[in-house]
């Protein structure tokens, strides 16, 4: 049955807590109390698979049935979804330190730890048999791990599906030279866009695309075009 926990007791409608799903057998403890002195941060330990790591893969496969847009995991808070624009909190428990640090240890190499270490903040994509993929953006916010899960659909949509206006796309995707900006805020559809107008290229013309990536989202099939896709930090 799915999900793999039940829901909790009735709570009033249009509260923020209503949806909110708790999950059966979480090993998640509050963190430390607000003031502790924050810990150096300690080398990164061996690789190993944490005990608690089946439940974190309920979680993505909780998100991508649910088709939420986003998974939030921050230490000291409540495991959480964007459903529709709206943050639903998934349990009651808050995370730990230890159970995302174990993620952390997860989901990125040992590359892209280093750097995440050094930075405070990394971009990644995690792939989940059986879910798909996600990208992920592993950050530190009061000296504690956060992390933010996108699903990343298999299918490239085109413009039609995506109500993008699809003549004067089209258009643009056929214009010899030039360049072509795709901005708006965080979650606005930047990626899914460019990857519409790459496939539309894909489907109609006979060329070479190379795209320069960070990570690499959408994965492209060879069609009428050659795509060769280039992630910074692994390609270039």
């Amino acid at each position: 049955a799915w999900p793999p926990w039940s829901s909790s007791s009735a709570e009033p409608a249009g509260s923020c807590a209503a949806g909110r799903v708790p999950i059966r057998g979480a090993v998640v403890r509050a963190g430390p109390p607000a003031g502790t002195p924050l810990r150096p941060r300690p080398p990164r330990p061996n690789r190993k698979e944490p005990a608690t790591m089946m439940e974190f893969d309920d979680l993505l496969g909780y998100m991508v049935q649910e088709d939420a847009s986003d998974l939030i995991l921050k230490t000291g808070g409540h495991p959480s979804v964007r459903i529709d624009g709206v943050i639903k909190f998934l349990s009651e428990e808050l995370l730990s330190a230890e159970y995302n640090n174990n993620v952390v240890l997860r989901i990125l190499d040992e590359d892209l730890y280093e750097r995440f270490m050094r930075d405070g903040e990394v971009d990644a994509v995690f792939v989940l048999d059986g879910a798909g993929r996600f990208r992920v953006n592993v950050y530190r916010q009061s000296g504690e791990v956060g992390m933010v899960f996108r699903y990343i659909k298999s299918h490239v949509p085109d413009f039609e599906s995506l109500h993008l206006p699809a003549v004067q796309l089209k258009k643009l995707a056929s214009l010899q030279r030039g360049m072509i900006l795709a901005t708006g805020v965080a979650g606005c559809g930047k990626s899914t866009t460019l990857a519409a107008i790459v496939e539309h290229i894909n489907r109609s013309f006979g060329r070479h695309v190379v795209t320069i990536e960070d990570p690499i989202e959408f994965v492209f099939e060879d069609r009428c075009s050659v795509i060769s896709q280039r992630e910074i930090g692994l390609d270039s």
